[in-house]
C-alpha cells in the first residue's frame, strides 16, 4: 500500500518566472488527474505529455482570444511541471513531486506571436486555477 502526503503551502522561489506558480506536492498521478478535472471547467484539455521518472510536463491546447477584447488576437496555454521532491524527508520517494503551473500569454502584432507580461486579468485566472487544483488535491488526503 502506498501512502501519499500533500503539502499545499506556497513556495516563493526567486528563480521562477512571474507567470509560474507553485501548486503543491503529491504523486504525479494525482496531480495530473486533478489538473485535468479542473481544466474541463475552462474548456481546456491537455494535448501533450512528456513523462519520465523524475519529471512530468504536460501542456494544454492554446485558448484563442480569451482575454482582452480590445486586443484583436491573443492566446494562452498552460504548462504543468512536476519534479521529484528531493527534500530529506522525501528523497527516496519517486511518487512525491513538487507541482508548478505556468501560463504562456501571447498577442499577435501583425507579424508574429509575442509573449507579454500578464495583466491582472490573466493573473487572476492563474490564481483561480491554482486554488481549484489545491482544493481537489486536499480531498485525496
Amino acid at each position: 500500500m502506498l501512502l501519499y502526503s500533500c503539502s499545499l503551502f506556497n513556495k516563493n522561489n526567486p528563480n521562477t518566472f512571474t507567470n509560474k506558480l507553485y501548486i503543491g506536492s503529491s504523486s504525479p498521478g494525482i496531480l495530473q488527474k486533478v489538473s485535468e478535472e479542473v481544466l474541463i471547467d475552462y474548456n481546456l484539455k491537455i494535448n501533450s505529455y512528456n513523462v519520465n521518472p523524475e519529471l512530468t510536463v504536460f501542456e494544454t491546447n492554446w485558448k484563442i482570444n480569451h482575454f482582452r477584447e480590445e486586443i484583436n488576437r491573443n492566446r494562452f496555454k498552460l504548462i504543468f511541471t512536476s519534479l521529484i521532491n528531493r527534500s530529506d524527508d522525501q528523497k527516496y520517494s519517486e511518487n512525491y513531486h513538487d507541482f508548478y503551473i505556468q501560463i504562456i500569454y501571447e498577442i499577435y502584432d501583425k507579424s508574429a506571436w509575442k509573449k507579454i507580461k500578464l495583466s491582472e486579468i490573466e493573473s487572476k485566472l492563474l490564481d483561480e486555477i491554482v486554488k481549484k487544483i489545491r482544493l481537489k488535491i486536499k480531498k485525496f488526503y
